[in-house]
């Protein structure tokens, strides 16, 4: 059956706009026709032959629209069913969090950091060697479909080099699981601008964890922060850790791109 569909598209996107095209430039065809008595003498050749010319790009034209709107829409389709499969391998993870941890945990919103890509950093190197300066290295913000909460700024960033700042870019330096559980009254402990502190300063609970590589490189740092203090008790923390865990690496294996 699937052969049979391949047949009757290649005759008829291919076949059929070839043959008009082959009626609408050839006069002999239309001439043999009426001589035969098949077509009367009447008839208007050039007329068909400028409705076949005009089929045949009708018919090549709109099969490339119509096969890219279905392509479209598929991978539309493909899209929401991947992020709706994200938000809830995000709610079962948040769910395991205040299994452990309380039910403050269903707060949290998650953030993704990751370095500029290369046209940044190019423009960055030649930066530093034209005003004779340390390289720069920062990590932004990125949106994840499914997986990053609405609402953060996005002219938020971290310095990771020369300077560290945040609890962010520490854990992306150190590539450990970090938290604070009121992190308001240690911005001056990260090294935070003014700037900083009055885009954070409603976050109180703060939790990073790195995303590695095949390479062992730190190439993400997810955050997950609340506008309340949250306490983790102490015999939490090694479950909470093996929580995330397993949640990386499954988020590793849906969505590569955190890992490049």
């Amino acid at each position: 059956m699937r052969v049979f569909w391949i047949v009757v598209r290649v005759v008829f996107f291919s076949f059929i706009p070839a043959f008009f095209i082959l009626l609408g430039g050839n006069n002999d065809i239309f001439n043999s026709l009426i001589s035969n008595n098949i077509l009367s003498e009447n008839f208007n050749i050039e007329r068909t032959k400028s409705v076949l010319l005009l089929l045949s790009v009708l018919i090549s034209n709109l099969t490339l629209v119509l096969l890219y709107e279905i392509k479209n829409h598929s991978h539309h389709a493909m899209k929401n069913k991947v992020n709706l499969l994200f938000a809830d391998f995000k709610a079962a993870f948040l769910s395991s969090l205040a299994m452990e941890a309380g039910d403050s945990m269903h707060s949290l919103k998650f953030r993704v950091w990751k370095e500029p890509g290369y046209l940044w950093k190019t423009l960055e190197f030649l930066k530093s060697k034209v005003t004779k300066r340390e390289y720069r290295k920062k990590l932004i913000w990125v949106h994840v479909n499914g997986i990053s909460d609405a609402f953060t700024p996005k002219d938020l960033e971290f310095e990771i080099y020369p300077n560290l700042q945040g609890l962010v870019g520490k854990c992306y330096s150190e590539g450990t699981i970090l938290y604070e559980e009121d992190v308001s009254d240690r911005n001056e402990l990260y090294g935070l601008t003014q700037f900083q502190i009055s885009r954070t300063r409603n976050t109180k609970f703060c939790i990073c964890f790195p995303i590695f590589n095949a390479k062992n490189k730190v190439t993400a740092v997810i955050s997950l922060d609340s506008f309340v203090p949250i306490k983790i008790p102490q015999d939490s923390e090694t479950k909470l850790a093996n929580l995330i865990a397993i949640f990386v690496q499954e988020l590793g294996k849906y969505y590569p791109k955190l890992m490049r």
